[in-house]
């Protein structure tokens, strides 16, 4: 029975589990590397310039957390 699941359903076989794993990772260090760049370039800014821009330095966190979904 579960041999012909795996050959009639490729979705569940090993290779497609394989697949969506991979993928994830791939998607989570994509969200990890927007986030960080994203926090890094906003905490480079000066108060004055984060202001200037409607952002203040609390917010930074936030702002990098939305770019990063966006992201992925």
């Amino acid at each position: 029975m579960f041999v012909s699941d795996i050959t009639q359903n490729p979705s569940r076989g090993f290779a497609a589990t394989m697949r969506r794993w991979i993928q994830k990772i791939q998607d989570q260090r994509m969200y990890r590397l927007a986030y960080a760049n994203t926090f890094e370039e906003l905490s480079m800014l000066s108060d004055r310039d984060l202001a200037d821009i409607g952002v203040s330095r609390s917010d930074i966190s936030e702002i990098a957390a939305q770019a990063a979904e966006q992201a992925t």
